[in-house]
């Protein structure tokens, strides 16, 4: 599963989870970044679905270089990923 993340440019990141049912837990979620102009990308926090990440790398947004998703590992059929939340600071 992959899903743009839609941020206001300058905030800084300080956590970010992923909810999901029980069966989901198990699986891997990843908030990446991706540079615009040759889609090199690297990730910025990851932990296991319904767990909150608040170890952010290149925690502040910059719209104009990056584009901002959350992908998660193989899901197994009966997985259910239902929302997710990215806290940051003006």
């Amino acid at each position: 599963m992959v899903a743009t993340v839609t941020l206001p440019n300058g905030v800084t990141v300080t956590a970010v989870v992923v909810y999901g049912d029980a069966a989901a837990t198990a699986e891997t979620y990843e908030l990446r970044r991706v540079k615009i102009s040759d889609a090199t990308n690297g990730q910025m926090a990851t932990a296991n679905i319904g767990t909150i990440d608040s170890t952010i790398s290149d925690a502040v947004v910059d719209n104009e270089t990056y584009a901002y998703f959350i992908v998660t590992s193989t899901l197994d059929t009966d997985d259910t990923i239902y929302g997710a939340k990215v806290t940051y600071v003006p």
